[in-house]
Order: structure tokens, then C-alpha cells, then sequence
């Protein structure tokens, strides 16, 4: 079967069963709503810059005593990156980190 054949069988299948499946989109859709919105405000939340910020404070206070512990001044250049040139402030559209000074 060419490509166009398949085309053409595709799209007379999809007419002939458009009711019945923009009916199971639409439910599938509506169903998923509520979980999708849950998701995507756990997803902000988790990943915003506050966030980062309180990670990097909790990591420096509950390592402090452990000398195998990543520096708080790497994890500084993974989000900044080498000479502010790489990093996730470059990599991540609206990534935004403001200076925070871990005592």
C-alpha cells in the first residue's frame, strides 16, 4: 500500500468515526482536566526559583558536616554555568535566580 493509499484509508476511517471519536477525545480530555492542572501547579511549585533557593539553603545546613558533600559553590555553577555562558539560567527560558547569600 503507498503512502497516499494509507493516507486516504486513514482519512475515510477518521470520517466515517469522526462522531464516536471526538466524542472519546472530548470525555478523555474532561477527564484528565483536573489531574493535568494538579500536575502543572506541583510542577511550578517544586521548580520555581524560590524553590531552588531554599534547596541550596537546606543542602548547606543539613550537610555541613559531611565532607563528601557537593559544594554549595557547584551547585551555583550547574544553575549559573562557567562564566555566566552555560548553566541553567542560559538552558531553561524564564529560569531566573536571584543572589541569596547561605550563611
Amino acid at each position: 500500500m503507498t503512502p497516499e493509499e494509507q493516507r486516504a484509508r486513514s482519512r475515510a476511517y477518521y470520517q466515517a468515526h469522526r462522531e464516536e471519536i471526538l466524542a472519546q477525545k472530548k470525555e478523555y480530555d474532561r477527564a484528565n482536566r483536573a489531574k493535568r492542572t494538579e500536575y502543572k501547579k506541583e510542577y511550578r511549585k517544586r521548580h520555581s526559583p524560590n524553590a531552588i533557593c531554599e534547596i541550596l539553603t537546606e543542602h548547606k545546613q543539613a550537610l555541613a558536616d559531611d565532607p563528601e558533600r557537593l559544594s554549595t559553590d557547584f551547585i551555583l555553577r550547574l544553575v549559573q554555568g562557567e562564566n555566566g555562558k552555560t548553566g541553567l539560567l542560559q538552558k531553561l527560558p524564564g529560569f531566573d535566580v536571584e543572589k541569596v547569600t547561605l550563611k
